[in-house]
């Protein structure tokens, strides 16, 4: 035995038999399912924000058909010139009410999450051509 095979023969133990994997792509794994994880998360808070705005703007259209009902019109010129609304609509006033303080905030987080979840799949499908198809 030459000293340079007793040297190598403990390397052979700790070289990778297997090189398809590395430390990087066990790494990479990791930070993957992490990322699914997150993925998943958005897309349950933008769903459930979704239906809700959805409600919002069935709100808008029972108060805008409440107007329609109850007024006859939207408005008229006579009450546009004046400043005042035909008739008090209580349902449009509880909906606006809750305009600032609720809707938009909701339509932020929103469109928030949804450029949220398409940059996610843009980052974790850099290297995923196959998985594209």
């Amino acid at each position: 035995m030459m000293p340079s095979e007793g040297i190598q023969r403990p390397l052979v133990g700790i070289v990778n038999d297997d090189e398809d994997e590395s430390p990087l792509d066990e790494v990479l794994e990791r930070v993957g399912g992490l990322g699914e994880t997150v993925n998943r998360a958005i897309s349950t808070i933008v769903a459930v924000d979704f239906f809700v705005v959805l409600f919002f703007l069935g709100w808008l259209v029972v108060s805008v058909g409440y107007q329609f009902a109850v007024c006859g019109e939207l408005t008229s010129p006579e009450a546009m010139d004046a400043g005042a609304a035909v008739c008090k609509n209580p349902v449009y006033e509880s909906w606006y009410a809750l305009w600032t303080p609720v809707v938009q905030p909701l339509l932020g987080i929103l469109f928030l999450g949804t450029i949220a979840q398409a940059t996610i799949n843009g980052i974790g499908g850099v290297g995923k051509e196959d998985d594209r198809r």
